[in-house]
């Protein structure tokens, strides 16, 4: 048995977003007829007010495993952009008038 984990948990924003952004590229396909259960699950998934998984509906448990598998996998990376910054600088003319 081999144990891949991060240091810590990912949002869960970010969780649902990864599963979602294969699905939708079409990089992540679910077998039915051997998940069924991962199947029901993704069919059945609903979201409170705040959008977030619901819990209540005994549902997310696949969701979760299958989440946290594919955010390891393929995490989100967010953009950075890096911003040139300069100063203008008073030259003695400047003092001067």
């Amino acid at each position: 048995l081999e144990v891949r984990a991060r240091k810590k948990n990912p949002r869960v924003k970010d969780r649902v977003t990864s599963v979602i952004k294969l699905i939708e590229t079409q990089r992540f396909f679910i077998n039915v007829a051997k998940a069924p259960e991962t199947t029901r699950c993704l069919e059945q998934q609903a979201y409170t007010d705040k959008g977030e998984p619901d819990k209540s509906s005994g549902t997310d448990h696949a969701m979760d495993g299958m989440g946290y598998r594919i955010y390891y996998s393929f995490p989100i990376v967010k953009p950075v952009t890096k911003v040139a910054i300069s100063f203008a600088q008073k030259t003695r003319d400047d003092y001067n008038r």
